[in-house]
């Protein structure tokens, strides 16, 4: 149990604990769909490959890559970024350079997508400190893991930026969130 700095996504979502542990994505899919999908998702219990059910759209997988490149670029921590000068992933060479880098635990991104999520960031970043939280994403502590047990049960949590303050006792925790669509209430 304990806070950790120094986990990896690949070893949290590998699940780093000493026994199985619960997740959030592994809490969603045992409570909106069933526990056998939760344990077959689970890198320890089911073994496949991802916590998320996403692996047959490829739409919700292009939009899962380019969240990972957005939170790599406005938390400043995680893989490496690997620009790969394709206009796609049709050729064998664009699919290798792909392949090599996330097996490695980098982030792959082809030439041309790159500047949208730039932009995302850039937008998203005039927009904080226009709220005046200047200080998120760019202070406290990032992509801390916490472990802890309760009734038995081991869980676990990635953080994206965490603001503790010691004087007044308090702690801010913030998730980076990337939408395909409109995000209005509506």
């Amino acid at each position: 149990a304990g806070f950790y700095e120094d986990v990896t996504a690949v070893q949290y979502h590998a699940d780093c604990c000493a026994v199985p542990s619960l997740s959030s994505s592994i809490a969603k899919l045992l409570i909106s769909k069933s526990p056998r999908h939760a344990w077959i998702a689970h890198p320890r219990l089911g073994g496949a490959k991802d916590e998320d059910d996403d692996a047959h759209d490829p739409a919700a997988s292009k939009a899962k890559a380019l969240g990972e490149l957005i939170h790599r670029l406005m938390l400043g921590v995680g893989g490496e970024i690997v620009v790969i000068e394709e206009d796609s992933y049709r050729t064998n060479a664009s699919k290798a350079a792909r392949d090599e880098a996330l097996a490695k635990g980098a982030i792959p991104v082809l030439a041309h997508k790159l500047p949208e999520a730039e932009i995302a960031v850039k937008e998203a970043r005039a927009q904080l400190d226009q709220m005046g939280y200047d200080y998120v994403y760019r202070d406290g502590r990032k992509e801390v893991v916490l472990v802890w047990e309760e009734n038995g049960i081991w869980l676990r949590a990635m953080l994206d930026n965490l603001h503790i303050d010691e004087a007044t006792k308090t702690a801010e925790i913030r998730d980076l969130k990337t939408v395909g669509r409109s995000s209005h209430p509506e």
